[in-house]
């Protein structure tokens, strides 16, 4: 594969930060997210990414592989902090639903 750049359905993103900016808790800040087969947080500055995860990048590329529309929604929940991490889980879900919600009734 000659790519290793994924862009999401711009639609797509401007209905997730439509839907995002409507909630009263939380930013919502679209962007590229980094992805890597290893621990990558010094190429977030590098390349400019928002966010760094192993898994958007894998959606993404199924995605334009099979030319079916996408975009990724994060919630930020930790900073590699397992006690940040169970404590912010359950309301990171929640947004990332509340988004996804909005989504649907904009379209």
């Amino acid at each position: 594969m000659k790519t290793s750049v994924f862009p999401a359905n711009p639609k797509l993103v401007d209905l997730a930060v439509k839907s995002g900016r409507r909630l009263r808790k939380g930013k919502t800040v679209p962007g590229k997210i980094i992805s890597g087969d290893r621990f990558c947080f010094s190429l977030k500055a590098i390349l400019g990414g928002v966010a760094v995860d192993a898994e958007s990048a894998a959606v993404g590329q199924t995605a334009f592989l099979n030319k079916v529309p996408y975009v990724v929604i994060r919630t930020i929940s930790d900073q590699n902090n397992l006690e940040q991490f169970r404590k912010f889980l359950k309301p990171a879900a929640l947004r990332s639903q509340y988004i996804v919600l909005g989504m649907l009734k904009l379209l």
